[in-house]
């Protein structure tokens, strides 16, 4: 299976990524992740867009993708925010995930929303 597995940021509609092949990933045995996380390649995305240096990583919509080898499929977990057709063919295209083999979840971590990061760290 070909595509990139990893970490991204939607910012003003540009995508800001952090991936690598699948045969390159961090293989746990059941899933292939990208070797980055959004906390700590944070500082690095902050370098290269000055504009974003006033905000915490968790305050601009952000996701992963990561492959899982049980079921062979891509799964971009993101922001609620970033479900548009836009978003996810931009995704699609420039991460060269399959479409057949690819699934768009929301998932509470990679919230930009205040209450539900409330909900979220007050657990």
């Amino acid at each position: 299976m070909q595509g990139d597995v990893g970490i991204f940021w939607v910012y003003r509609g540009k995508l800001i990524i952090s991936t690598v092949p699948v045969a390159k990933g961090v293989d746990d045995g059941t899933c292939i992740n990208g070797p980055d996380d959004h906390l700590p390649f944070w500082s690095t995305v902050q370098r290269q867009y000055s504009v974003l240096r006033r905000f915490a990583y968790e305050e601009i919509p952000r996701g992963r993708v990561l492959f899982s080898k049980p079921d062979q499929t891509f799964y971009v977990y993101m922001d609620k925010v970033l479900f548009t057709e836009k978003i996810i063919q931009t995704l699609l295209r420039t991460l060269h995930l399959p479409p057949r083999h690819t699934s768009f979840q929301t998932d509470l971590h990679y919230t930009t929303d205040p209450e539900d990061l409330e909900q979220l760290f007050s657990s």
